[in-house]
């Protein structure tokens, strides 16, 4: 099956909206785009979903990059998986985050966002499940790309500040 004219002209365009900068979500909907049309005429091209998703994660580690973060104070704790709380700094966007849960099994470390417990209205208590206190999330990141690599940053910026924090 050939491609016309105007079918060329949008898939270029498209490959025009992948590649250039900007959210990698509008580069994975452009990507998914080209592979529906490309479908229709009977070419894959040998390119899967699974080939967009590690290009769109890449894409927004690449966006965390460009974001300095440091940790600025972390306090030590040692429950469970948790290992502490620290203070992220993100100097371009001038954010600081407070509260930051920095958790660890086995080899692997992460961060986690603030998060609030959960109270009763009527008896100013934390509401409990199994004996543990229920938490709500306080902010959120869109995908988990995007949370992996702030993840990783505040883990790097933790062990450049303080070396043993995992030890």
């Amino acid at each position: 099956m050939t491609i016309d004219d105007a079918t060329l002209r949008r898939l270029e365009l498209l490959r025009e909206l992948a590649d250039r900068p900007g959210t990698p979500a509008e580069g994975l909907a452009a990507e998914a785009a080209i592979t529906r049309i490309m479908r229709r005429h009977g070419h894959t091209g040998g390119r899967t979903f699974g080939d967009f998703w590690r290009r769109y994660r890449a894409d927004c580690e690449a966006h965390m990059s460009k974001l300095s973060v440091t940790c600025t104070d972390f306090k030590r704790i040692d429950r469970n998986t948790l290992v502490g709380f620290a203070v992220i700094r993100i100097s371009e966007m001038r954010l600081t985050i407070r509260d930051v849960a920095i958790h660890r099994k086995g080899a692997e470390r992460w961060a986690q966002l603030p998060s609030k417990p959960q109270v009763d209205t009527r008896t100013a208590t934390a509401i409990q499940k199994d004996g543990k206190i229920q938490y709500s999330t306080i902010l959120e990141f869109d995908d988990r790309p995007t949370r992996d690599a702030f993840s990783s940053a505040v883990v790097a910026a933790l062990l450049e500040r303080e070396p043993g924090a995992f030890s």
